[in-house]
């Protein structure tokens, strides 16, 4: 239970900050935008962004099952990597954010695999805007 409460407070906690993050980046405050990213990543992954981008979305996934994060956390990832995508996106640096979105997609199918007894609408929904997305960017 403890546990469980620990993981509620870091996704609520991951939100607002993907949330401001996405507000600096819209408001042309790019640097302060990537540097709460930087912070978010290290806090939920143990990973920096820069580490994020020399390995293979495969080879992430693998590292991230090491470190047996439930469910939760990697929906809770899958929005970082996501809302990453969509800044890259809009700088128009398309390699990158397919990079980011397959990742997310990934996370979001192994979140899928963990809690097969809990079927979400929510999840779903992403899964194939994710999947139009990584269409419209190959």
């Amino acid at each position: 239970m403890y546990h469980q409460d620990f993981i509620l407070r870091q996704i609520e906690r991951l939100a607002k900050a993907i949330q401001q993050m996405l507000s600096y980046h819209r408001s042309g405050r790019v640097d302060e935008a990537y540097d709460l990213l930087d912070n978010c990543y290290q806090e939920s992954s143990g990973f920096l962004r820069a580490q994020l981008q020399d390995w293979e979305p495969e080879a992430f996934l693998d590292r991230l099952e090491e470190d047996g994060l439930a469910a939760q956390e990697l929906e809770a990832l899958s929005q970082l990597t996501e809302a990453e995508g969509q800044m890259l996106e809009a700088e128009e640096d398309y390699e990158l954010a397919r990079h980011r979105y397959q990742i997310t997609l990934m996370l979001l199918n192994k979140a899928a695999e963990q809690d097969i007894t809990n079927f979400s609408l929510e999840r779903q929904s992403r899964l194939s805007q994710l999947r139009k997305r990584l269409d419209n960017l190959a």
